[in-house]
């Protein structure tokens, strides 16, 4: 039987998609992290008015699907370990729950 290409990847995947066009249309810049990560999938670097880098960065940790959205509300869901590595990074970071198939995403601070 060949390999497939499980549900979940594909639903992370469009999760990062989504996080890039939301970054993009309000005029900042997402760069996903290639390699294995630690706790955080990527940076959002703010821009000013003139699309010049403002020198803030975010750190940014997406989790996308369903399983993240219960009766509306979008919860970030994990263990001690990640919130303890979270609070370690000198950026601030910030969980980003995604809903692919609505569109939509909300965050929180989680450093």
């Amino acid at each position: 039987m060949p390999t497939n290409y499980p549900r979940t990847a594909q639903t992370g995947e469009q999760g990062v998609a989504l996080v890039r066009k939301i970054t993009t249309d309000a005029g900042a810049v997402y760069r996903a992290f290639d390699s294995t990560d630690l706790g955080v999938d990527g940076t959002i670097e703010l821009l000013t008015d003139d699309r010049e880098p403002s020198g803030d960065l975010l750190l940014v940790q997406v989790k996308s699907g369903q399983s993240y959205i219960r009766r509306g509300v979008f919860y970030l869901d994990t263990d001690r370990a990640h919130f303890e590595t979270w609070a370690r990074y000198a950026l601030p970071v910030i969980g980003i729950v995604c809903d692919p198939q609505g569109g939509t995403a909300r965050w929180v601070d989680i450093s």
